[in-house]
């Protein structure tokens, strides 16, 4: 089980990350390493959340694919901006990861459920080429 909570059934999945969402998993050896999610927040705009990788696998660049593979969705399916929360302070490798993927801090999309969260953005229709990967 990743960090995020039970692993929701095939159905639910469908209703919650089906059209302009997505939910992707990275594997590794057959497993399940990593997760990624975006949702929809407005017709030009989404929301990056939940991602994941499991401690034993990182470093092997799961999250940074996961992120590419999430912008690259979106971008196939309109939008022009992803945004996210996180906590540069406590999750500092994933906050220089969304940097290095070219995340900047900006204001605040919505109300986060937790002390101190970091917001970010990214444009996506760049061309394919500027993908960080």
């Amino acid at each position: 089980m990743l960090r995020h909570g039970s692993v929701p059934d095939a159905e639910t999945l469908k209703k919650t990350y089906g059209g302009r969402n997505a939910a992707f998993i990275a594997t590794a050896e057959r497993s399940v390493v990593g997760c990624v999610a975006v949702t929809e927040l407005d017709a030009v705009t989404a929301v990056m959340m939940r991602l994941f990788v499991k401690l034993e696998n990182r470093g092997m660049g799961a999250a940074r694919t996961l992120v590419n593979t999430a912008i690259r969705f979106l971008r196939s399916h309109g939008y022009t901006r992803v945004v996210l929360d996180t906590d540069k302070e406590r999750l500092n490798a994933a906050y220089q990861l969304y940097r290095s993927l070219g995340f900047e801090e900006c204001e605040p999309y919505s109300v986060a459920e937790y002390p101190c969260p970091t917001f970010m953005e990214r444009r996506v229709d760049l061309s394919l080429a500027d993908d960080r990967i």
